[in-house]
């Protein structure tokens, strides 16, 4: 599946570019194998633009089409906090699969002792407190439990380790995590 996502997404890029290249084309006239220039009809321009040390864009497309992809999902980044676990106090506690399977549970645990408290900074103080992590990087914890409550609530009530909230999680709020505390999960 995540091949599957991975080529939905450059494919996906890759129309971009040629939406892009058919809207600047015309606008900057194209020429054709032969070497004559085109205006945006297709036609050959009489009196083509001079030459000129400008910027030239040449692109080649190419297009695949992957009918079974998976939709791609609008993952939302708060540009505010961005690789907020990268400072040295917060990556020591982070640096290993194990330390950060061992904060993920501990989040998880925060997450479930923290739902219905109308304290709005509950998860990011609990997460903290039991990982000793900075604020900045405890928010991206916090955030990231608010994303699975929000998102995979009924995946993760049970058991935040769940297999279907883990998968849940890695589709819906992992990105946005990854991108603020900088650890790429």
């Amino acid at each position: 599946m995540g091949r599957t996502l991975r080529n939905a997404r450059h494919s996906t890029t890759i129309i971009a570019l040629a939406a892009a290249a058919l809207l600047l084309g015309p606008a900057c006239g194209a020429r054709s194998k032969s070497g004559a220039w085109r205006d945006d009809g297709g036609g050959i321009v009489p009196n083509p633009p001079p030459l000129d040390n400008g910027p030239r864009i040449y692109l080649d497309v190419y297009i695949d089409v992957f009918p079974d992809a998976a939709p791609l999902r609008d993952v939302s980044v708060d540009r505010g906090l961005m690789g907020a676990c990268l400072s040295p106090q917060d990556f020591s506690r982070l640096d290993t699969d194990a330390k950060r399977e061992d904060a993920e549970n501990r989040a998880g645990s925060c997450g479930l002792g923290c739902l219905g408290n109308p304290d709005q900074f509950c998860a990011r103080d609990c997460v903290r407190k039991e990982l000793g992590l900075s604020i900045a990087c405890a928010s991206c914890f916090a955030e990231a439990i608010s994303c699975a409550v929000a998102r995979c609530l009924a995946q993760c009530a049970a058991d935040p380790q769940a297999f279907g909230c883990r998968e849940c999680r890695r589709i819906n709020c992992d990105p946005q995590f990854g991108v603020c505390s900088g650890l790429g999960i």
